[in-house]
């Protein structure tokens, strides 16, 4: 009951962990892990992808709106060029009508659009980048509103046949259309810078993706291993309760120490200790009733057919002394020797008896308190003789126990008398009675030599004794005596000499109070 009653003080002491609650908590952390990195890839991807779209549904159209109008600005300063040396300036004049009237404003309407469409659709740097390009777009644009001034004053000096200050007028739209242009790939380097950048995070962002993919698969893999080595190490101590449980079938009936894992396994541990920890008692008891039982048939046997002859031998001494009368001191002396050999050869063969016919304990409720005292004054005056003192310490307002007051008598006379005997130069008994938790306990203890160390394994088996005389009976009967009751003897030695035999006996009923709290001076 050691082992088990310890390993349950350990589980509940670290607290009850299952195995189940272990393994669960393992898979937990390995599926947070891969949670967590699926999460991050989806979320990263579709981020890639949202990426992926403003390129080609905002930067892409913006890119090719402004490549348009840098297109349609060359052209434009082309026609400039040679606008003198037509032949015919009026058709000149009808293109460039229409270049300011409907090419111009149309592709200005474009990039305006496709700037609106991709940075509206971009994160917290979208406006300030479409604002710093639809500023640019509008320089541009205001820088083209004064072609058409300069262009009618053109057209105006070819119409009068100036050709001098035509030439001075063209010069100064080249001019002018050059500040354009220059205008025009200033924003169209800008937007492609920003466009550049959004590449280049976004490739920045995928090597990111890969190497976090990379480090989270290892990661969980590693937790993965981790766990299941874990959960091999929570489940590791099944096999010692399997290697436990194939030796008890082998017949190794030795209590263990219990396996301290705070969950099932540890209580099935400190279950299974306290079952072969019972059985082994439950063995003992067997085998100790068994041979009881054998040694109870053949001493009745013997002692029934011993009996008889001592009476006869008995009445034939008492026959002799009558017969002798006040004759010969010799003679008689005799007869008084085998006269108390007699008696004490009968009264071996009632402790055989009282060994082999044990009967039921006849119980009923009794004050253990006054069966201590009432004991003690009888015997005194013997172990007084022996010069050995006798005293008592009976706690006050004991609780009543279910017992049968002959046979703890007895065990009482049993335990005293071995304790006097064990100090054949005196010495002192102390007999304390009191209660501890449900059970009422009787220690006696002597300051004699105790007993040796290699003989207290064998101390209640019947018929072991270290005394010259002795039966080896004792002992063995008041531990049977005991266990009829439901309680137990045991023995320890005690400090710095001598031995503590202890009687237990669990609680049966309620004594009434006492009248004074003195009931045992």
């Amino acid at each position: 009951m050691t082992v088990r009653r310890s390993a349950k003080r350990s589980v509940s002491r670290s607290g009850r962990r299952t195995v189940a609650a272990r393994i669960l908590l393992s898979y937990l952390v390995v599926l947070l892990l891969f949670t967590a990195a699926s999460t991050w890839s989806v979320l990263a991807f579709r981020e890639a992808v949202a990426e992926a779209a403003l390129l080609r549904q905002g930067y892409l159209p913006l890119a090719l709106s402004l490549r348009n109008l840098v297109a349609d600005q060359d052209t434009y300063n082309s026609q400039l060029n040679h606008v003198t040396a037509a032949k015919n300036p009026s058709d000149v004049k009808a293109w460039f009508d229409s270049a300011l009237a409907l090419g111009r404003p149309k592709r200005i309407k474009e990039v305006r659009e496709a700037i609106l469409r991709a940075l509206s659709e971009e994160g917290s740097e979208g406006p300030l980048e479409q604002a710093e390009l639809l500023a640019g777009l509008d320089k541009c644009e205001s820088l083209m509103s004064r072609d058409e001034a300069l262009l009618k004053k053109l057209f105006a000096q070819l119409g009068r046949g100036e050709d001098a200050a035509a030439q001075v007028t063209r010069d100064a739209l080249v001019k002018q259309g050059l500040r354009v242009q220059k205008a025009i790939l200033s924003l169209e380097a800008r937007a492609t810078s920003h466009v550049d950048g959004l590449v280049e995070t976004a490739r920045e962002r995928e090597r990111t993706i890969q190497i976090l993919l990379l480090l989270l698969g290892a990661l969980t893999v590693l937790v993965g291993a981790l766990m299941a080595f874990y959960a091999r190490r929570v489940l590791g101590p099944l096999s010692h309760v399997t290697a436990r449980a194939d030796a008890v079938a082998a017949g190794d009936l030795t209590p263990k120490p219990a396996i301290d894992s705070g969950d099932e396994i540890g209580e099935l541990s400190a279950t299974f200790e306290g079952m072969v920890h019972a059985i082994g008692e439950a063995r003992e008891k067997l085998l100790a009733s068994e041979r009881l039982a054998a040694i109870g048939k053949m001493a009745a046997h013997v002692t029934h057919e011993v009996r008889n002859p001592l009476s006869s031998i008995a009445l034939n001494l008492e026959l002799l002394e009558e017969e002798l009368g006040s004759g010969d001191g010799e003679a008689r002396n005799l007869l008084r020797a085998i006269g108390q050999e007699v008696e004490r050869l009968s009264g071996l063969s009632d402790q055989y008896l009282s060994m082999a016919r044990r009967k039921a304990p006849d119980v009923e409720e009794c004050d253990l308190g006054a069966i201590v005292h009432s004991a003690i004054e009888f015997m005194r005056p013997e172990v007084e003789k022996h010069r050995v003192e006798l005293q008592s310490n009976i706690a006050a307002q004991l609780p009543w126990v279910e017992v049968d007051q002959g046979q703890i008598r007895q065990v009482l006379f049993n335990l005293v008398r071995n304790a006097r005997e064990a100090m054949p130069g005196g010495g002192r008994v102390l007999i304390d009675v009191q209660k501890v938790g449900e059970e009422l306990e009787l220690r006696i203890t002597d300051n004699g030599p105790g007993v040796p160390a290699a003989q207290i394994e064998r101390l209640f088996d019947p018929f072991y004794t270290t005394k010259d005389h002795g039966t080896g009976l004792g002992l063995a009967v008041s531990r049977q005596v005991l266990a009829a009751h439901g309680g137990r003897l045991e023995y320890a030695p005690a400090s710095p000499h001598g031995s503590v035999f202890a009687l237990f006996l669990p609680l049966k009923a309620k004594r009434p109070e006492p009248e004074s709290e003195d009931e045992y001076d």
